[in-house]
């Protein structure tokens, strides 16, 4: 094989860029879906199998199983940019410790899922954990790997694992078992830590009591995946501030905190003994997680690499409102039915009636899968992280398995306590407020008086006046479309305020009317014009749409002008 042949018709050697025992792995080019691959020749017969069904977003996906001229077996994987985390540690030296507990709950995470599947990794080593720029980690290689219903016993000369990574039950000869990959991983990160000066790598820190649960003698002993999953996420929380609190022998500090009192030690790492809010997230500053909102980037929480293993991804990050991030999974070549996974920021407006999974710093809630939809809500003070699966023809999919995939990814970069920042580009509707658009005087001007309530969104991008005695309600939502889609749904076009406008009843709902105002347009790359709007919304369920344009209109009017301004 060289680099420039063409594999099954398809795939393009690139340059080869592995080679081990289990195989030579080379980068190439698939020339349908125009997407780098990595392709592995010399798979073992359970490979191709055991990486096809695992779809997660810290394991490495499996696309396709074919086979070269010769007859040789070639597993094309995903390609991910990276080096393995033995390279890392050779390369760049120890791991600061709460960076290799990034790593590490994301590598317990993938082993949770293989174990809820009755499978066993059998090799977790550095060599077998890839880690990209950012710290998103993958486990690979599954070449040795097995199921419950295998009975085999292990030769560790011949296939049980690497040696110095192997649990002691397996190196005596006795089946793998989960257990025996929470030691692996355990060994794993020793290997990774070991040598660091910070006082957080020291065998008594709770990194090192933590690997030592992990690699205890008796497998029994071990935690499961899923407990090392949170312990490592816990771990990889930035620290708290140290604040001296002041105490002496008969001096107490009390402090009256909505109509609680918090005792004070003398202890600088020690949380105050007051009650945890309900909602998420314990008190650990998870605020600076989210920072400004409408600097924090949605798509740096829609991992489309945990999607690709269900068809071809798409991420668009100029759909709807800017607090939002769509990875559209198309499951068809003709693209007809697909999935819209959205990663979407709000407003804390927590469903008390739907239970909470704790997780390191992040409340967990799933609510009931619906027909053709699935939900996930990430908890954070004040805010959450909405992420739906809905889908659109109707092919037999797993979307609650595409949502915990993006789930799973997001959990790790909140718990390690980071969103990226996007700078809003200049002159975009971002920048501006809706809730500033409108005022209540205006409002009521429009749809008569009334004492109204008013409610702002995430980012400011959307902003509703809801009459308190009566039905009512205004709304100006930010949007990005084109406006051609309302034409389709025979809107009338107008000017407003030297805008170009179109007026639709029954817009969002079949009480309502609403004036879309086209605030600017652009061309991004080769993707098709999008055009950011203004929706400005009136609706009444004791009126008819049409009754309702018309004050919509002049709520419009108003907005072009300070749009203007």
């Amino acid at each position: 094989m060289d680099r420039g042949d063409l594999i099954a018709d398809r795939y393009r050697l690139v340059e080869q860029i592995g080679r081990g025992g289990m195989g030579v792995v080379w980068l190439a080019t698939d020339t349908t879906l125009r997407r780098p691959v990595a392709l592995k020749v010399g798979v073992s017969a359970d490979e191709p199998v055991a990486g096809a069904r695992l779809g997660h977003p810290n394991v490495i996906a499996a696309y396709d199983l074919v086979k070269t001229d010769d007859g040789r077996e070639c597993l094309v994987l995903e390609y991910l940019p990276s080096r393995s985390l033995r390279q890392i540690r050779e390369d760049d030296g120890p791991l600061p410790p709460r960076e290799a507990a990034v790593i590490g709950a994301q590598i317990a995470a993938a082993l949770a899922h293989l174990h809820d599947l009755n499978m066993t990794h059998r090799d977790v080593t550095p060599a077998n954990v890839l880690v990209t720029a950012d710290r998103t980690a993958k486990l690979t290689d599954f070449g040795i790997a097995t199921w419950a219903s295998d009975t085999r016993t292990e030769d560790p000369k011949t296939g049980g694992g690497t040696p110095g990574f192997q649990a002691p039950e397996v190196v005596r000869g006795n089946r793998a078992t989960a257990a025996s990959d929470v030691f692996s991983l355990g060994m794993t990160i020793r290997y990774a830590v070991e040598g660091h000066p910070a006082p957080e790598a020291a065998q008594g820190a709770p990194l090192g009591v933590l690997l030592s649960r992990l690699t205890d003698r008796d497998p029994e002993a071990r935690p499961t995946a899923d407990t090392v999953r949170q312990q490592f996420a816990a771990l990889a929380r930035p620290r708290t501030p140290r604040r001296w609190r002041l105490v002496a022998a008969g001096i107490v500090v009390l402090a009256l905190v909505t109509a609680s009192v918090v005792w004070f030690t003398t202890r600088g790492d020690t949380e105050p003994a007051a009650s945890e809010p309900s909602s998420s997230v314990s008190a650990s500053g998870p605020e600076s997680v989210m920072g400004d909102p409408r600097t924090a980037d949605p798509c740096a929480l829609t991992y489309a690499n945990a999607l690709a293993g269900y068809g071809v991804v798409e991420t668009s990050r100029d759909y709807g409102n800017f607090n939002r991030c769509d990875a559209l999974v198309y499951l068809t070549k003709d693209r007809k039915d697909y999935v819209d996974v959205r990663v979407e920021f709000a407003v804390d407006e927590q469903d008390d009636a739907t239970p909470v999974q704790q997780v390191g710093a992040v409340g967990i809630q799933r609510p009931p899968a619906e027909d053709g939809s699935c939900t996930r809500i990430l908890l954070l003070p004040g805010h959450q992280v909405v992420i739906d699966a809905d889908q659109t023809g109707d092919r037999n999919v797993d979307l609650c398995g595409m949502a915990e995939a993006i789930t799973s990814s997001a959990l790790v970069s909140l718990n390690a306590g980071r969103i990226a920042r996007r700078t809003l580009e200049a002159g975009s509707l971002a920048a501006k407020d809706a809730c500033t658009l409108l005022d209540a005087p205006v409002v009521t001007a429009a749809l008569g008086p009334g004492p109204l309530n008013q409610v702002h969104s995430f980012g400011d991008w959307e902003c509703q006046w809801s009459f308190t005695d009566r039905s009512g309600v205004a709304k100006v939502v930010f949007d990005r479309t084109l406006a051609e889609s309302f034409a389709a749904s025979g809107s009338t076009a107008l000017r407003v305020g030297g805008f170009d406008a179109r007026v639709l009843p029954q817009g969002r709902s079949d009480t309502d009317c609403e004036v879309a105002i086209v605030y600017r347009s652009y061309v991004e790359d080769t993707r098709p014009r999008v055009d950011e709007l203004v929706l400005v919304d009136v609706e009444d369920s004791e009126k008819q749409p049409e009754q309702l344009c018309d004050p919509a209109r002049r709520l419009a009017d108003t907005v072009a002008q300070r749009l203007s301004r």
